[in-house]
């Protein structure tokens, strides 16, 4: 996130300025904490995040990277096939990642169809503002 508190892409953000010590000391009080098994909201937060790892997840994942690879077109299909699987129908994040796939194509219909379904399944302000201002810069 910037300092306004909006999301960064990923390919906009400067990595050299990720703290790694910190990252690790974040996945090892993740780990210490649920095996407490005393939850607070932030615990709970950060179990939320390591849903990453899941396998639909990491195929989503897949999908972006062979999108940068060989082609939005590529990518797209792949997203395609996630969605027709079913498991992921209600993750914002495909939709929003179809909804970039299908901008890059200039697929202006179906990218604006799939942002707005991204948009009806987050409730993180950030990610709406991402998503309303992506909406808004496609064409007519």
């Amino acid at each position: 996130m910037d300092a306004y508190g909006d999301l960064i892409t990923l390919n906009e953000q400067d990595r050299s300025l990720w703290d790694q010590q910190q990252i690790r000391e974040g996945c090892k009080l993740v780990i210490q904490t649920l095996r407490t098994q005393r939850f607070v909201s932030f615990t709970l937060q950060a179990a939320i995040a390591s849903v990453y790892a899941d396998p639909p997840i990491v195929r989503l994942n897949q999908a972006m990277a062979i999108a940068m690879l060989h082609g939005p077109e590529a990518g797209l299909g792949t997203i395609k096939q996630l969605l027709a699987e079913g498991e992921l129908n209600n993750y914002h994040l495909i939709h929003a990642t179809k909804a970039d796939l299908c901008r890059r194509l200039q697929q202006f219909a179906a990218a604006r169809m799939a942002y707005q379904q991204a948009l009806s399944l987050t409730q993180q302000g950030p990610e709406q503002r991402f998503l309303q201002r992506r909406l808004a810069e496609l064409p007519i």
